[in-house]
């Protein structure tokens, strides 16, 4: 059933822990680990440890992974573009704009797969910034 999920690169395992895992949609405090992402600071979340990836995180790196073998289309945008998806995707994980169910992975409104996304646009939008000073 998982067998997707090691498709997945150590790169997009840690995109994935981070985003299913935000504090916006987990309090409890990752104690585990992978590749590239170190368990979750003392201060970040509740005392509550989570021990191992749930069933709710490995559903998503099930659908993450099949998102990422999708075909790709490139995009040219300017830096205030890119500034712009992500301030959208902000505005798309707020709690009460939530329309699909927490783990409806497969909706595009999903709040997991918006945090997914602004994770990956994340080294666009520092390398922007560097590039416009």
């Amino acid at each position: 059933m998982y067998r997707v999920t090691t498709t997945l690169s150590d790169d997009q395992v840690a995109l994935v822990a981070r985003a299913g895992c935000h504090r916006r949609f987990c309090l409890k405090q990752r104690l585990w680990t992978v590749s590239g992402l170190g368990p979750d600071g003392a201060g970040e979340k509740s005392a509550i440890p989570c021990l191992e990836p749930c069933a709710v995180l490995l559903e998503f790196a099930r659908a993450a992974a099949r998102l990422a073998q999708r075909e790709k289309s490139a995009v040219s945008l300017s830096c205030e573009e890119w500034t712009t998806c992500a301030a959208a995707l902000e505005h798309l994980i707020v709690p009460q704009y939530e329309k699909a169910r927490e783990a409806d992975f497969a909706a595009p409104d999903n709040a997991r797969r918006a945090q997914l996304l602004l994770e990956k646009l994340k080294p666009v939008l520092v390398k922007g910034e560097h590039e416009t000073m």
